[in-house]
């Protein structure tokens, strides 16, 4: 049974060593990750992020996958192409152009594992809520630093991000995903293939398969 790390870039995983993850199964990442882990499949959907990634060389050692638009313009043999979204849909949020890079992270996680693990996919953002800032702050472990916003930007909406993770859950069924995590949103969490777990269970777990 093939397990896969799907690694997302919420600060809830800010105090876990990702380096843990080492030979536990096949990692997969977004856009900056790869300045803190040699991650194994990095997903780049922005082009400041995938220009970093080139820069970093991590085209030449590891999977560097992006969108065909992007791809298309650089022209780097070493850059995979994401796969097609796997299901059919007439929403706005589930076209290929409107999926971020933590959507096709999950989604190359699904295709090719039974469990899939998701760290640091937080789908909220920080502080207060207000009618002027209904999302709070971001929520970015990479926030004030280079092709990032600053602490006090605003976060985004993640209700798309929802409902594609949903969508794939729905249609891998047969995968077990889990998500290390003190809070997901309950949308999540009624798919019968859905579980929620926490990092010290992880840590115990990462520990006993040594």
């Amino acid at each position: 049974m093939s397990i896969g790390y799907v690694i997302g870039n919420g600060e809830s995983r800010k105090d876990f060593d990702i380096r843990k993850l080492n030979n536990q199964g096949a990692t997969y990442g977004c856009n900056a990750l790869m300045r803190d882990y040699n991650v194994q499949n990095l997903v780049c959907s922005n082009r400041l992020h995938l220009n970093e990634a080139i820069d970093f060389g991590l085209d030449k050692k590891s999977y560097v996958h992006t969108n065909i638009k992007l791809s298309a313009i650089l022209k780097n043999p070493n850059i995979q192409l994401l796969p097609d979204v796997p299901y059919e849909s007439t929403h706005k949020n589930d076209l290929a152009e409107n999926w971020k890079s933590g959507s096709y992270a999950v989604l190359l996680g699904a295709m090719k594992n039974d469990i899939v693990m998701l760290l640091g996919f937080d789908f909220n953002g920080l502080g207060e809520r207000s009618q002027t800032n209904p999302f709070g702050k971001i929520n970015n472990i990479y926030k004030d630093t280079a092709n990032y916003p600053g602490s006090n930007e605003k976060q985004r909406d993640m209700g798309p991000d929802v409902q594609q993770v949903g969508h794939l859950m729905k249609h891998f069924s047969k995968v077990k995903f889990i998500f290390i995590n003190d809070w997901v949103p309950e949308t999540l969490l009624s798919h019968p293939n859905s579980f929620q777990d926490t990092y010290e269970n992880l840590e115990k777990q990462l520990l006993t398969a040594l």
